[in-house]
Parts: structure tokens; sequence; C-alpha cells
């Protein structure tokens, strides 16, 4: 009630304010709209239509302004609505991709238009494919979406993927080039592409590599657990040089940075010999085996030593690797290179004294040759018979028909290619087993029980 009043009393105020701007201005004003035309009006009627006219315009303006913000409002939720719809897609393919459902979540993702499918989009169709083992489908959804997204890193990543899947090394890595060089401070880029070189053995391309790998990384545990991958590619970068003297040259920078990396001081010694300096090589290898005395050292001290007349080398080096840790397996070593030199009886004493060297098969192997030479037949032959029993049967060497990975005994699984049922014995060929009974065959039993 009160708002009607006030609005009564509102409008009787503008009635009674044009009746008193009429009575104060009776004159007559001739407006002119054209050269000859012109109309003849009160002041006040045309301050009046006046003061409507651009109340009229402003009003338009106002609307049409209304009008481009609600159509702009409408067009902005359709675009969100599809995002969020395309979003949706994607986390649907990616879940049912997830579960291992590569048809379900590709037919998914092909719900959203083709203009709508963003990188998100287009690399999860792309991986569907590639997880579907069609590579080939995946090569040409990223080929076309490399077309509207150029140069994007994520896009290259999958398709070097899809190169590598078809054997296309120096593709995918010239594909992960791109991917790095669009985003340069990418550290799984990085890896990619150092592995892809170590495929193609560019070692000198990957070593680059892993040095930019290196400067990307943040924590300095990280730095030092890449510090054998880079001796590695040292020591590739190394024996794969043309010049020998330049593999020497760089396996000596990879001891002196890393004096116990064993096997560049096997290759700096098997250098040396086949350029004649076998004296070097000795030092190169007995250096080594002073700090990791592994038997591939061993066997190449022992080896060369004996052709150069100085078995007191060898025999000194096991003493002082003795001295520091006794080892049952270097006193084996030690009595057979002894009796391989006729010191039966230092041979024997080595045997003797050392507890440490077992009552393995070993052990009992060569306690039966000293008595052979010392010409003791039943000696010998109680020591084979020892030798005999302590063989161990459940440690007889097999062999995966699957991978040809070696492992001592008989396993469930293969530790190499976790198959199952796939070790035999080395020495017997694997029996093929009987066919399987058809479907129909086991539902017969079935009926039948």
């Amino acid at each position: 009630m009160l708002k009607r009043f006030l609005g009564f009393v509102l409008v009787g105020a503008l009635l009674l304010c044009f009746g008193m701007l009429f009575y104060m201005n009776p004159a007559i004003v001739e407006l002119h709209v054209t050269a000859s035309r012109s109309y003849s009006l009160p002041l006040p009627m045309l301050v009046l239509a006046s003061f409507l006219a651009g109340a009229a315009a402003i009003f338009v303006l106002a609307l049409f302004r209304e009008a481009q913000w609600t159509l702009g409002e409408r067009r902005r939720r359709r675009r969100e609505a599809r995002t969020a719809k395309n979003r949706a897609l994607v986390a649907a393919s990616r879940e049912l991709l997830w579960h291992g459902r590569p048809g379900p979540a590709k037919r998914v993702l092909r719900q959203a238009p083709a203009r709508e499918r963003d990188v998100e989009a287009l690399a999860a169709l792309a991986e569907t494919a590639l997880r579907a083992g069609r590579p080939d489908e995946a090569r040409i959804v990223l080929e076309d979406a490399l077309a509207i997204h150029r140069d994007n890193p994520r896009l290259l990543a999958i398709l070097a993927s899809v190169a590598g899947r078809e054997s296309e090394w120096r593709e995918a890595s010239s594909l992960l080039e791109r991917a790095l060089a669009a985003e340069p401070d990418s550290v799984r880029l990085a890896a990619s592409l150092r592995d892809a070189y170590v495929r193609e053995r560019r070692w000198a391309d990957a070593l680059r590599t892993e040095d930019r790998y290196l400067a990307l990384l943040r924590e300095p545990q990280e730095v030092e657990s890449e510090r054998n991958r880079r001796l590695g590619l040292r020591y590739e970068m190394a024996i794969s040089r043309e010049s020998p003297e330049d593999g020497v040259r760089d396996l000596y920078g990879v001891l002196h940075d890393e004096p116990a990396f064993v096997p560049a001081a096997v290759s700096l010694g098997d250098t040396l010999r086949r350029l004649g300096r076998d004296r070097e090589a000795g030092r190169a290898w007995l250096r080594a085996a002073r700090l990791q005395p592994l038997p591939v050292l061993l066997a190449r001290i022992e080896a060369l030593y004996r052709e150069l007349a100085q078995p007191d080398k060898v025999v000194a080096l096991y003493r002082r690797l003795q001295a520091r840790g006794p080892s049952g397996a270097r006193t084996l070593r030690l009595a057979r290179f002894l009796l391989e030199q006729g010191a039966v009886e230092e041979a024997s004493s080595v045997l003797s004294s050392t507890p440490e060297a077992g009552d393995g098969v070993e052990d009992a192997l060569l306690r039966g040759e000293i008595e052979r030479r010392r010409q003791n037949p039943s000696a010998a032959l109680e020591s084979l018979r020892v030798a005999f029993d302590a063989w161990p049967e459940d440690k007889r060497p097999h062999l995966c028909s699957a991978c040809g990975r070696g492992v001592a005994g008989w396993l469930a699984r293969c530790p190499g290619c976790n198959g199952w049922n796939v070790l035999h014995p080395a020495d017997e060929p694997p029996i093929a087993p009987p066919p399987a009974p058809s479907m129909g065959a086991l539902l017969r039993r079935l009926v039948a029980r």
C-alpha cells in the first residue's frame, strides 16, 4: 500500500513539474527538421520529446548490450559443457584402458567430435590403439593430431613409442629430439632420448644426453644414482673407438674416475694385449683385482703371467687377497693354479691350511688330483667318491626353453622371462608335452562324472 502511495506521489510530482514548466514557458518554438519542413511546438513539449528520445536510445543500447552478454554467456556455457564432456570421455577411456579394455576405451573416446578433441583426447586415442596392438592406427591418429597441434611434445613422444614398437629406432630418436627441443626442461623426454640413443648404440649422443639429463635433476641422490650409468656410457664409447689408442686413453679416464669399474679394467687389459703391451695389461688387471677380485680378472691374470713365466705374481696376489679377507673360492683357485704349475705339495698345503675352502665338489676333486699325482690311487678314488656324493642334484644346471636363461636347479618359474614350466636340464632336450584335450573332450569328461 505504501509503495502504491509513493508511486502516486511521484507521478503527481512529475505532472506538477511539467505543468509548471508549461505555465512558465508559454512560448512556441519552431523546430526545423529539413530546409522546407518545420514544426511549431511548445518549448516544454520539445524538452519532453528530447528527454524521451534520449531515454529510448539508452534503453535500446542497454538492451543490445544485454543481448550480447546473454549470447556470449550462453556460448561460454556450451563451450565449457563440451569441454567437460570431452574431459569426462577422456577420463572414462583412460579408466577403461587401465582396466585392460582398449576396445571400449576407443569407442567411448570416439563419441567426442573430431573438432573438439584436444591434445589429451588425441593422445588417449592413440594410446588406446597402441595398447590394443594396432600401431598403424595409432600412427594415423598421431600424424593427424600433429597436423593440428604441431610439435606437441606429448604427441611426439607417443609417436616415438609407435616407431619403437615397429623397430624404427632412427625415427624414434628423431621424434624424441623434436619433442625435447619443444620442451627442453623435460626430465622424462631427456631420459627417453638417452635410452633411444643407447638402443642405436650411438654412445657419444647418449653420453651428451645423459649430461643434459643430469643437469635437469635437482636432488643430489638422483645425480649420484646416475653415476654408474654415466660410467657405463663412457665405457661403451671407449670400446667402440675405431683407434685402439683412443680407446685405451678413454678407458684409462674411466678407471681414473672409478678404479673399481671392472668392465673398463677387463677391456683395457684385452686391448693392451692386442697392442702387444702385456706387462701394462697385467698392471691394469692387478690394480683392479686388488679392489674387486672377480673371477673374470683372476682368470686373465693367471693366463697372462703363466705365459710370461711369472707365476709368483699370481701366488703373491692370492696371498695378499687372502690376508685381507679369506675366501674359499680364491683358495680353490690358488690350489688349482699351483697344480697347473706342478706345485703339488704347495697346493695340498693351501687346501689343508685353509678351512674356508669347504668340503664341496671342487675341493674334493682337487684333493683327488693331488692324490693321483702322488701315486695314491685309493685316496684319489675316495676323494672322487666324496665329490660325487657332494654333487647337489637339486642344483643341476637348467635352461629356459623360452628365453634361454640358465639357472642352478629347477624352478617353477623362470627368473628371466617369468614363464612357468619352461625350465629343463641343460644336458637334456625338453620333451614336447602331449596335446591338450579339446574343450569338447573336457565337457564330455565333466558330463561323465
